[in-house]
């Protein structure tokens, strides 16, 4: 088995409601620079099966045209999702608080819609420090 990565990164804004404690800051609105990994598999005989420039390309375009300087929202967020809506800002609707875990499972499940490649993992950091990965089952 072979693994082919590929890499981008995005800068967006958030909100996440309902933490407890220390995560409870999070409530604020504040932004990250995101780093985003996709891992795909490919079978070590097919050299390659992933054309790098067309899963680059398709991959890196959709989440600057869907995500990048944009508000990632939870679509129960009412007051924020209809403000950014109301002033014409862009905006990533989520189902459910938009946390790096959440976001690495949504950047997952597009990218089966958007290449037909065996996407293994997606991996999403925020910031220098944490890091959220979304796993295939297997």
């Amino acid at each position: 088995m072979i693994t082919v990565t590929v890499k981008h990164h995005m800068s967006a804004g958030h909100r996440i409601l309902g933490l407890d404690g220390p995560g409870s800051k999070c409530a604020n609105l504040h932004g990250h620079t995101f780093g985003i990994e996709w891992t795909f598999r490919t079978d070590s005989t097919d050299v390659g099966a992933i054309e790098f420039a067309a899963v680059k390309a398709t991959l890196r375009g959709w989440i600057d045209e869907h995500m990048d300087h944009g508000y990632l929202v939870d679509i129960g967020d009412v007051v924020l999702r209809d403000f950014l809506v109301a002033q014409d800002l862009k905006c990533f609707m989520v189902s459910g608080p938009p946390t790096t875990e959440r976001i690495a499972a949504t950047i997952a499940h597009a990218t089966g819609r958007l290449v037909a490649a065996n996407l293994i993992r997606v991996t999403v950091t925020e910031g220098p420090h944490n890091a959220a990965t979304w796993e295939a089952e297997q």
